[in-house]
């Protein structure tokens, strides 16, 4: 469902790499590049939500933000409680424009996307550096 935040696709994740660094562990000048240019959505080298259920659920339980429930939320980005229902929605494409601001969109949330996202990413590579390891490499990891 989420390349990054599903449990079982990390894990699937992990299975492939453990293997492919148990394989290799022991070549010398190998280094192991966890994407250049990260990105944790379906859109290519671009920060957008995904806005899929295992997404919502991380992006608003405050798992890595510092506001972590709804009414947070809500004041963090100066929304009103009415515009809310449930979770709270992520941000949309037009939200990560510079026009989306003129067109009452709100900024403050695209920010918090990226810092979660970057917090998502984050969390990605280090799972993944420690699944190397685990095989015994001593390759660089970047």
């Amino acid at each position: 469902m989420n390349a990054f935040l599903d449990p079982e696709a990390v894990r699937r994740q992990q299975t492939l790499v453990s293997a492919l660094a148990t394989r290799f562990r022991d070549i010398p000048w190998l280094a192991w590049d966890f994407i250049n240019e990260p990105s944790i959505s379906q859109h290519l080298w671009t920060t957008r939500a995904n806005n899929d259920a295992v997404e919502l659920q991380s992006g608003t339980n405050g798992s890595t933000s510092a506001t972590p429930t709804v009414p947070s939320w809500l004041r963090a980005w100066n929304l009103p409680a009415s515009s809310v229902s449930g979770t709270v929605p992520l941000p949309e494409d037009l939200d990560f424009t510079p026009r989306g601001v003129y067109v009452g969109h709100n900024s403050l949330k695209t920010y918090d996307f990226y810092l979660f996202a970057q917090d998502v990413f984050s969390q990605w590579v280090h799972d993944m550096r420690q699944t190397v390891r685990a095989t015994g490499s001593q390759q660089l990891v970047t």
